[in-house]
């Protein structure tokens, strides 16, 4: 199994009739708005929505195969945050496959360059299939209290 790509978006569609895919909001960059009170001391778990797409060809397909993707989280200074396992099995005769990941919220440890890192699993060892950047900007605000 070969990996082609592999993108980050906000969602993504399969029309039913032509099998193809749209993605729609490629992700490359997030902006996050806290309070000044709530300022990161530590990690941070953000609510949003994603999907890391990616697809995957095959040059025989005599029989069933078995993948184990790993997805890794790695802030900017190395150090791996959230880390997902996935199984995937392609039947026999399917010569061309594409994956749907659904992350709900991202942890942050504060602004800067992170890294979605995609790595098979074969005999223990992991080996790097691809390695996506995200940055992460943050900008601190003063909330304002309800008046009474």
């Amino acid at each position: 199994m070969k990996h082609v790509w592999s993108i980050l978006c906000q969602q993504s569609s399969i029309d039913q009739e032509s099998n193809l895919i749209s993605l729609f909001n490629a992700i490359e960059e997030l902006n996050i708005n806290l309070d000044k009170a709530n300022a990161l001391e530590n990690n941070l778990l953000i609510s949003v929505q994603l999907q890391l797409v990616s697809y995957w060809v095959r040059e025989e397909a005599l029989a069933e195969e078995t993948l184990t993707v790993r997805t890794k989280l790695v802030n900017p200074e190395g150090k791996v945050l959230n880390s997902f396992d996935n199984k995937l099995t392609i039947k026999a005769g399917v010569l061309r496959f594409r994956h749907r990941n659904n992350i709900q919220g991202l942890t942050i440890s504060g602004p800067g360059r992170y890294h979605l890192r995609l790595v098979e699993i074969n005999d223990g060892k992991e080996i790097l299939l691809t390695e996506l950047p995200l940055d992460v900007k943050v900008s601190y605000k003063i909330m304002d209290l309800p008046k009474s």
